[in-house]
């Protein structure tokens, strides 16, 4: 890769990464990030203008904010599946004297009718 094909070759992957992102299309990413890895070591090697660089660097970081946004949704719905699988835990209520006290929880039992 020459080096003035290097900042159109970034541009486009960057916009690659951003449309997988925005459209949940995590499956993709690791393509991507091969192809971005290998396009901004071409980028730094070729000792690009400083204009240009930034313009790359703009872009790579916006991209950065939407990875780290699905990263903490995910972690997010990570903890939520982990609460719901561990079910309600121990019940409490504040007593008369303002102390937090935890509320008797009965066994699920069999319901006879008679």
């Amino acid at each position: 890769m020459s080096a003035d094909d290097t900042l159109p070759e970034l541009a486009r992957i960057a916009a690659a990464e951003r449309a997988a992102l925005v459209s949940g299309d995590y499956a993709a990413l690791p393509g991507i990030l091969a192809r971005k890895q290998r396009a901004a070591a071409a980028f730094a090697a070729g000792r690009p203008p400083r204009s240009d660089a930034v313009v790359v660097l703009d872009l790579l970081r916006e991209n950065q904010g939407l990875i780290d946004a699905a990263r903490a949704g995910f972690t997010a719905a990570r903890e939520r599946l982990t609460e719901i699988a561990r079910g309600p835990g121990a019940f409490s209520s504040y007593a008369d004297d303002g102390r937090m006290r935890p509320l008797a929880q009965e066994q699920a039992g069999f319901l006879r009718r008679y």
